[in-house]
């Protein structure tokens, strides 16, 4: 694998795809520093799939898992995300610079799906009131004429 990194889709210059993962500078906005942030493979395809990894915390107002990472300099957290769609740029990124393969991707994922089945299985009681919340409709005969 060459180490030549490749810029991802996005606004900013500071997140490169190279062949550890997607790398982000990001500045400290309460003392200015300048930290760096390597996000491996696997990290990226949870973030893809709307999962957080260990480590990484969602903010669901902004649509973003960041991670649980404080400044070098300061320790105050980091204000550095990554939503689902800046991940799967970076690992397509990835495909086609060839430093990961689409079945290690779908390998990931299967684990993915696993953890979250698993977290979120068909007894928790959270899955009962969405299943009973999306039961269907009777049909009522309001608003209709008689023939």
């Amino acid at each position: 694998m060459s180490s030549a990194s490749v810029s991802v889709i996005g606004r900013s210059n500071n997140r490169k795809v190279t062949a550890h993962g997607l790398t982000m500078e990001t500045v400290c906005r309460h003392c200015e520093a300048l930290n760096g942030v390597v996000v491996d493979w696997e990290e990226l395809v949870w973030i893809a799939m709307k999962a957080a990894p260990a480590g990484w915390i969602v903010l669901s107002f902004q649509k973003a898992i960041i991670p649980a990472l404080g400044c070098l300099k300061c320790q105050k957290p980091l204000e550095c995300g990554l939503t689902p769609r800046w991940a799967r740029d970076a690992l397509n990124v990835g495909v086609i610079s060839r430093y990961i393969t689409k079945e290690e991707i779908r390998g990931v994922g299967r684990e993915v799906k696993a953890y979250v089945h698993q977290r979120f299985d068909a007894t928790s009681p959270a899955r009962r009131v969405r299943k009973l919340a999306k039961a269907p409709k009777k049909k009522t005969t309001k608003g209709r004429r008689k023939a």
